[in-house]
């Protein structure tokens, strides 16, 4: 029962929601306006009655653009998840159905962003040359985290997830191996004993990595548990430190793929240690993508590789 002396909240409206995220992603009422295919009127009226039924404004001008006020920043999630109701539901963009015009917002853990969705991102883009991207980029534990909430439809990761809450479907498996610099002691073994990393200058990932969740637990079947001296929240970046001499490093093979081929780093097997993933795409169970994600999907994930 709604006490008489407290204002009734604001009743949702999906519609003005939808163009709020519109317009904070493109910065401008005239952008979210053509990507909508209705006039600047009708976007700015639209606006006028969110902020008179809030009370407050929800953008502010910058320059020639836009941007949200700390109001509008608070229903920034809300109005994601609006968006994201209205692309499932077919209903948003003009042209949709011939998927020429639209936007595509996906999630991606870093090494599947660096090493996998460029290719991806290149071959969708020659298809659909009208359509816009929006990718973020996190570690697998934050992926899943805004495919799980609703935040974004789906996501590709390269760790293991909660699959009680989300539905994983592997597409490409990838190894995880030890490299050090050309001149560590270890570059001339053969292979080394998994407990000989405990005492090692090694570069670790930050929590929630996925490629940190795979050698964490490969090394721990041996008893083995990591100090890193340093964390580093990009794999790339962790390969360089080790080709400059600062310790070493269990990393993809796709990463270390150049720097191997250049000879900055050196790849020591470790003995009784095999560490091999899989990157897959999540999505919430009972949710289905809309026409452009499936698009995009379909660049990740060729026919030939499902």
């Amino acid at each position: 029962m709604v006490r008489p002396d407290v204002p009734a909240a604001p009743t949702a409206n999906l519609d003005l929601l939808v163009v709020l995220a519109v317009i904070a992603r493109e910065r401008s009422f005239t952008r979210a306006a053509s990507v909508l295919g209705i006039s600047q009127p009708s976007i700015s009226a639209r606006m006028r009655r969110l902020e008179q039924r809030l009370g407050e404004p929800v953008f502010e001008r910058l320059g020639r653009g836009v941007r949200l006020t700390p109001t509008g920043e608070a229903l920034r999630p809300a109005a994601e998840r609006a968006l994201a109701l209205a692309q499932d539901a077919d209903q948003l963009w003009i042209g949709l159905g011939t998927r020429q015009r639209g936007f595509v917002r996906v999630a991606a853990s870093t090494t599947v962003a660096g090493y996998v969705l460029p290719t991806a991102i290149a071959r969708f883009r020659r298809r659909h040359p009208d359509v816009d991207l929006d990718v973020r980029v996190g570690n697998t534990a934050d992926v899943a985290q805004q495919v799980a909430t609703g935040e974004l439809p789906w996501g590709l990761v390269e760790g293991p997830v909660d699959t009680i809450n989300l539905v994983a479907r592997t597409f490409l498996e990838d190894d995880v191996i030890l490299v050090v610099p050309p001149r560590h002691p270890w570059a001339r073994r053969r292979r080394i004993a998994p407990q000989e990393l405990e005492a090692s200058d090694f570069l670790g990932r930050e929590a929630g990595s996925g490629t940190g969740e795979i050698y964490e637990a490969a090394l721990a079947a041996h008893g083995v548990r990591l100090r890193p001296r340093a964390r580093i929240a990009h794999s790339r970046a962790i390969v360089a430190a080790v080709a400059a001499g600062a310790g070493v490093a269990i990393v993809s093979s796709l990463v270390t793929r150049s720097f191997l081929d250049a000879g900055r780093v050196v790849h020591v097997p470790i003995d009784g240690v095999e560490m091999r993933r899989a990157f897959a795409t999540i999505h919430r169970p009972g949710r289905s993508l809309a026409t452009l994600d499936r698009a995009l999907l379909q660049a990740v994930v060729p026919p030939g590789r499902r």
